[in-house]
């Protein structure tokens, strides 16, 4: 696929504001997201510039959603997902933009190598949790989905456990965390990985390139009952 640049132009009245929140195991929040759901003139100028480059050629402001919401580890980028529910199967798009800069999230690394080499990413002990999440939501592994999970809320479960299981997975579960930062800047994490049906614990370095790596995987549990790829 290839990857293009627009220019975006976005009227502050064409916003509305809606929240996502995710929860633990035990019912308390975990992170709350804003989104900003764009609409009229600003709707219909965005689904121009992204059909023009994304081979889903054909979204429309009449059967469309468009949610935003800010990138911290990149200042000035958001984050745009267009919902197409009018189409069978359900249509969906992702990308990330800055004013006269798009990019459409193909599940590759590319957009994470674009943020680092171009000087736009931000990596703090404030931003580093958000990247890693994000990160492992659109960068896909091998053999499919590979992504932090917090509660077992996270986990795509074909059937929903029962609640003495609920409770055991979320007794296992590591949260994201912040363990240290060395000399070079790089950031070293702990968390819960799900990945082809299975949990794991993990430790993660994350340099001042955005590039991730995984050392020390244990595995928590394997063969849950999960959607095999989403």
């Amino acid at each position: 696929m290839s990857h293009c640049f627009l220019i975006l132009n976005v009227r502050e009245n064409d916003f509305a504001i809606l929240s996502s929140q995710g929860f633990d195991g035990e019912g308390k929040i975990m992170f709350k997201d804003t989104y900003f759901e764009v609409e009229g003139e600003s709707a219909d100028a965005l689904l121009n510039q992204v059909n023009a480059i994304s081979d889903l050629s054909d979204f429309s402001s009449k059967t469309a959603r468009l949610l935003t919401h800010p990138l911290s580890f990149a200042p000035g980028f958001h984050f745009l997902k267009i919902i197409d529910h009018h189409q069978n199967p359900l249509k969906t798009l992702q990308v990330i933009y800055k004013s006269e800069k798009t990019i459409i999230l193909d599940g590759t690394s590319f957009p994470f190598d674009f943020l680092a080499e171009n000087e736009h990413l931000v990596l703090t002990p404030e931003t580093i949790k958000s990247y890693v999440r994000f990160y492992f939501e659109y960068v896909r592994a091998t053999e499919g989905p590979l992504f932090v999970v917090d509660s077992p809320d996270n986990i795509p479960w074909i059937e929903e456990p029962t609640p003495a299981a609920r409770r055991a997975i979320f007794k296992m579960m590591q949260p994201l965390e912040l363990i240290d930062t060395d000399e070079e800047g790089s950031f070293h994490l702990k968390s819960s990985i799900f990945y082809k049906n299975s949990l794991f614990e993990s430790n993660l370095i994350v340099n001042q390139s955005g590039n991730v790596s995984l050392s020390n995987q244990e595995l928590l549990v394997d063969n849950l009952p999960t959607v095999a790829s989403i």
